[in-house]
């Protein structure tokens, strides 16, 4: 009995040594991954980590505030000379710029727009003549053509290629769906546009649920079917600067690198289900686009889904029904240029997710052919 009771003292004298082990052993083997992770990292990557204890819109905002520089409109991260503020979309691009706009170490181009705030050379005039076919994309950075020359963006290379029409490029970087429609019903429908393109992208869903992205912007909720405005008027740069700065908390947990690297995985693989049907992000998204389709119709103009999305095949079938519900042309990219990268073309730029200009001629083709086969435009 004695013997059993020391028996069982030593093992569990041993697994109390064991436990301290183990546990000393995840200790250091996290500190030399933290170690790591700092020399491989900068401290501006290591800023621009979310936070445990704020939302993605609190993080954006207070990244912001903590930015040099006062012009600051439609960033949070180097200001761009091109962005001006907009009190119902947030922000827009400048009319008359000329300006170059880079990336470090990628790439540099030059931006001009015209007296209407529209990247390339289109419209000469408001009023549309007659003859002539006017065809308005809205999207985004894509669309706006992040990283290319005037004349290689795919609005202006399917300008080039129709006869007898105009494309107008009404892509601002950083939009998501939510301030396309707010731009269109506010400036887009008036310049009177024959078929009205909505370049669509997974990227721009959770940019629908914030009221904090690139700068502070108007965003919707549904609500019994209904799209209630929020966020509107957006703050302008002073009202931000002086709004409450986001508290940290939890700074065992924010002072790690490493744990933070782990939240920001979590929340991109998480953002990954925004189009499930049951998603609230997701169901927005579609309440816009089917406002924004009706919106479209009834001022004469014929509304067509574009989606540019590669990397999330799972969304082309969502898609496909709510286009289908709609009744609504849709234009699905998404194997076009699964293909041409299949295929081992340079359709993005090297560490960037936007277009080369091989990608955007890629882009312009596809919609030429779309637009000439089923006869929306003729003479092509």
């Amino acid at each position: 009995m004695h013997k059993a009771v020391v028996g069982d003292i030593a093992g569990k004298k041993h697994s109390k040594i064991k436990f301290v082990v183990y546990s000393l052993s995840i200790v250091i083997a996290v500190g030399i991954l933290e170690l790591i992770t700092r020399i491989q990292y900068s401290e501006a990557q290591f800023l621009y980590l979310p936070y445990y204890g704020l939302s993605e819109n609190q993080q954006n905002l207070l990244i912001w505030q903590h930015q040099p520089g006062k012009n600051k409109v439609g960033t949070i991260t180097t200001p761009y000379p091109f962005d001006i503020y907009d009190s119902k979309l947030g922000w827009k691009v400048k009319p008359n710029a000329d300006v170059k706009h880079s990336k470090l170490g990628l790439w540099e181009v030059g931006v001009k727009t015209n007296s209407f705030g529209f990247r390339g050379n289109n419209p000469k005039e408001r009023q549309k003549l007659s003859d002539v076919i006017r065809i308005g994309i809205m999207g985004a950075s894509q669309t706006f053509g992040e990283s290319v020359h005037d004349d290689e963006v795919y609005v202006s290379l399917l300008d080039n290629k129709l006869h007898q029409a105009e494309v107008l490029n009404f892509g601002v970087r950083g939009y998501g769906t939510d301030q396309m429609l707010l731009y269109y019903e506010s400036e887009a429908k008036n310049y009177n546009l024959n078929f009205t393109i909505l370049a669509f992208a997974f990227h721009h869903m959770p940019r629908n649920a914030s009221s904090f992205t690139f700068y502070a912007k108007p965003y919707f909720i549904t609500n019994e079917n209904s799209l209630n405005l929020l966020g509107s008027p957006v703050p302008t740069e002073f009202e931000l600067f002086d709004s409450d700065t986001p508290k940290l908390s939890m700074y065992f947990l924010n002072n790690s690198m490493i744990l933070r690297l782990g939240l920001k995985y979590f929340r991109i693989i998480s953002s990954r289900q925004v189009y499930n049907e049951k998603n609230a992000v997701w169901n927005t998204t579609k309440a816009i686009i089917t406002r924004f389709s009706k919106t479209v119709k009834e001022n004469n103009s014929q509304f067509i889904l574009l989606n540019i999305e590669h990397k999330h095949e799972n969304l082309e079938p969502a898609l496909i029904k709510l286009a289908n519900e709609l009744d609504i042309d849709l234009i699905n990219l998404g194997p076009t240029l699964r293909n041409a990268l299949n295929a081992g073309i340079s359709v993005q730029i090297l560490n960037d997710n936007h277009w080369s200009a091989i990608g955007h001629q890629i882009v312009a083709d596809a919609l030429y052919v779309h637009l000439c086969r089923k006869q929306l435009i003729l003479n092509c």
